[in-house]
């Protein structure tokens, strides 16, 4: 019987160099392992849906992240994830990209890797709908 198909990826590349990256250490530097982990936990987001991640409200995401990251059911500093998540972007890590869809505004975070081989896939076609 045949997979079901599905969204987005199963998983995705990590270069071994990932530490390495001048933009990673400044991550590092600024909020140590939190920020890694906020990191790493975007991008599967990003990944888990394709190259995007969808979401209308920064609070409730970052809520979302702070249940995975954080341990402690009574620890949920959401106001530190937002810092870390405007500080990645602000890195250059990731886009933050508010669109109007259909007449809805929603944000977007856009990993730019991804973009670029987004938007050179869509250029052929020219089905890019969402820049």
């Amino acid at each position: 019987m045949p997979r079901t198909p599905k969204a987005g990826l199963s998983y995705f590349p990590l270069d071994v160099a990932f530490f390495e990256d001048v933009k990673v250490k400044k991550l590092r530097r600024k909020h140590g392992s939190l920020g890694l982990i906020i990191y790493v936990n975007l991008l599967c987001r990003i990944y888990q849906n394709g190259y995007y991640l969808e979401f209308s409200d920064l609070d409730e995401l970052c809520y979302d992240i702070a249940e995975q990251v954080f341990s402690d059911k009574n620890y949920r500093d959401v106001s530190k994830i937002q810092q870390v998540i405007l500080y990645i972007e602000q890195c250059a890590l990731i886009n933050i990209i508010e669109s109007v869809n259909f007449g809805k505004s929603d944000n977007k975070f856009w990993y730019p890797e991804a973009i670029h081989s987004f938007n050179a896939k869509d250029e052929a076609t020219n089905k890019n709908g969402f820049l």
